[in-house]
């Protein structure tokens, strides 16, 4: 059975039966694109056709948040796992405990970059090849600048491409790109390289149980998050349930 929203097949399983999903995408033959649906991209892909498909065409979209996660069980009647980018992130990396990977990283700072850089030296030693790329704003506007980027990632040939410049603007990227690039498996994971660098700092671990992640990060970046979560997603949210509940219209 697919679960979906908007029209959307989103994954039921756990953190720990998507290990074996990521194994088979990354032994197989296919260029393949992973879709972190957290309740901001499900308000854009009823906004943004083109994204919209592209999260329909993904290999495998998650069930990023609360939001999320509680939309699909009023739906389903059944429990869902939240899955974020910073888990798939670990996950990722962890695949170089079996064999060897070559990881491609796009986006963030140089700073940030820097300390992503030394903490995968000492987390996982048994990663050899990385590229590190900070690219310019809006670089993917300038035929040149994206074409150089292109460039840089092809000659490195990586395995798996992670992306940071945010939604829906990674997710376009990628698709975008990823057929000259060829990673096997390329994925959008916004402010994970941020979390992963400890440049700004997780939720503990008893504030993401209780789900309220979503609130320290608002508290912690009220400029860039306070907008987006209450005037945008929150009354999408709330209009989403309603209808939901009450079967005014397909989600």
């Amino acid at each position: 059975m697919d679960f979906k929203l908007n029209d959307i097949a989103i994954y039921d399983g756990t953190i720990n039966s998507i290990r074996n999903n990521l194994m088979d995408l990354i032994s197989g033959n296919f260029i393949n694109q992973i879709i972190t649906l957290n309740l901001d991209f499900l308000r854009i892909s009823t906004l943004d056709e083109e994204f919209k498909k592209i999260c329909m065409d993904a290999a495998l979209v998650v069930p990023d948040g609360v939001g999320v996660t509680s939309l699909l069980g009023r739906k389903y009647r059944k429990h869902f796992q939240r899955i974020t980018g910073n888990d798939l992130l670990i996950e990722l990396l962890n695949l170089s405990n079996t064999r060897q990977l070559r990881y491609a990283f796009v986006g963030a700072s140089k700073e940030v970059q820097r300390k992503m850089s030394e903490k995968i030296k000492r987390d996982y030693p048994l990663i050899e090849n990385t590229l590190f790329i900070s690219p310019e704003n809006n670089f993917e506007q300038d035929n040149q600048k994206n074409n150089l980027i292109i460039e840089k990632l092809t000659l490195f040939n990586p395995d798996i491409l992670i992306v940071a410049l945010g939604c829906p603007r990674q997710e376009k990227w990628i698709f975008n790109n990823k057929d000259k690039i060829k990673a096997k498996i390329n994925i959008g994971v916004g402010a994970a390289f941020d979390f992963y660098s400890g440049i700004i700092k997780r939720a503990p671990l008893l504030i993401q149980k209780v789900k309220f992640e979503w609130l320290w990060r608002m508290l912690i970046e009220p400029k860039r998050l306070l907008k987006r979560y209450i005037i945008d997603d929150m009354p999408f949210y709330i209009l989403t349930l309603t209808n939901l509940i009450f079967r005014q219209k397909k989600i």
